[in-house]
């Protein structure tokens, strides 16, 4: 089984859909810093059940502003204790649930500007089992004037 992967030369930049690309995957580390995700509508499970991931990086070039689906994206990431979301757009994200769920270790989440919210529909049990304190999630979730604070 892998514990990394070297994915420097994937070219992404058409790919629409990433549903379950890593999900279940034993590996450590993941650099993503350079993923096209511009075009991309379902990150749904992308990241699901890779329990013994400790490391995102998501770089500048992970965009999520054709984004629809966001469920269960990092749903039981247990390992994984830091996550930089700066580069999320979520203006067109319309579902959320366990987005975060059972990200047992995850005590820190980076981000400078509110998630827009516009068309989110779902945003059931996004933290259950998190340990993310509660005022991070209120700046990831808080609705005010269509936006997540």
């Amino acid at each position: 089984s892998f514990v990394s992967l070297d994915l420097s030369s994937f070219n992404t930049s058409k790919v629409t859909n990433m549903q379950f690309m890593f999900g279940g995957a034993n590996l450590t580390k993941l650099d993503l810093s350079k993923f096209n995700t511009s075009k991309v509508e379902n990150m749904e499970s992308m990241f699901q059940l890779c329990q013994a991931l400790t490391t995102v990086n998501l770089g500048g070039k992970f965009n999520t502003k054709s984004a629809v689906s966001l469920n269960s994206m990092f749903s039981s990431c247990e390992a994984l204790n830091d996550l930089d979301l700066n580069n999320f757009n979520t203006k067109n994200v319309e579902d959320m649930t366990e987005m975060f769920k059972d990200c047992f270790y995850l005590t820190n989440a980076t981000i400078n500007s509110p998630f827009k919210i516009t068309a989110l529909m779902e945003d059931d049990s996004m933290f259950d089992g998190c340990e993310l304190d509660e005022a991070a999630q209120k700046r990831i979730i808080s609705k005010q004037n269509g936006e997540m604070l």
